[in-house]
C-alpha cells in the first residue's frame, strides 16, 4: 500500500516542471518542438510547444517555461507557457495586456481604452487598405504618392476648393478654383 502510495506521489510530482528553453523552436513538424532543461539538468528534447490560438511566438534560449508530462511520464511533455524576463515589459499598468518581442516593439491595450503600437524601429508595414473612423493627428511628415479627397483640403486656413489669389487678373483676385 505505501509502495502504491509512493508511486502515486512521484507521478505526481513529476507532472509539471519549471524549465528553461535551451535551443529555439522547431517548427519542421506540424506542431512546433523545443528542447528545455530542468532542475537537476533534465535535459528534454522535442517537447510539444502548445500555444494560444491565433497566437505564435518563437522562445528564445534563456526564456523560462513549465511543462506538463502526461501521468508524470518524462517523455511526454508539453510546453504550456513560455516568458521571457529579459524582455518582458515592466511599466505596464494594471489590468493593461501587451505584445512585445526581443527588440522592444509593442503593442499595448491602454487601461483607458486607447491602444499604443510601438516598433523599434519606427518602421510598420501594413499591407491592406485601412479605414479610419475618425482623426489623424500627424506629428511628423507624410510622404505619399497621391492624395485623393472628396471634401475640402486645408493647408492651415486656406482652402483649396475657395482659396483666391490677389492680383491674378490685371490686379484682382481671382476666383474660386475650377474643377
Amino acid at each position: 500500500m505505501a509502495d502504491n502510495a509512493r508511486k502515486t506521489s512521484t507521478r505526481i510530482h513529476m507532472s509539471m516542471g519549471i524549465c528553461r528553453v535551451t535551443n529555439g523552436m522547431t517548427q519542421d513538424k506540424n506542431t512546433p518542438t523545443i528542447q528545455a532543461v530542468f532542475a537537476g539538468d533534465e535535459a528534454r528534447d522535442n517537447l510539444t510547444l502548445m500555444q494560444h490560438y491565433g497566437f505564435a511566438s518563437s522562445p528564445l534560449p534563456g526564456a523560462d517555461g513549465i511543462a506538463i508530462f502526461q501521468s508524470g511520464d518524462r517523455n511526454k511533455g508539453v510546453v504550456i507557457a513560455t516568458n521571457d524576463q529579459r524582455y518582458r515589459i515592466k511599466s505596464l499598468n494594471s489590468g493593461e495586456v501587451a505584445i512585445y518581442d526581443k527588440s522592444g516593439s509593442f503593442i499595448t491595450l491602454k487601461q483607458d481604452g486607447s491602444i499604443e503600437i510601438s516598433p523599434k524601429n519606427k518602421k510598420m508595414t501594413i499591407n491592406s487598405d485601412i479605414q479610419v473612423n475618425g482623426n489623424i493627428k500627424v506629428t511628423e511628415d507624410i510622404d505619399v504618392q497621391n492624395i485623393k479627397a472628396s471634401g475640402d483640403v486645408k493647408a492651415g486656413s486656406i482652402s483649396l476648393k475657395t482659396h483666391q489669389h490677389p492680383n491674378g487678373n490685371n490686379g484682382s483676385p481671382t476666383g474660386a478654383p475650377t474643377s
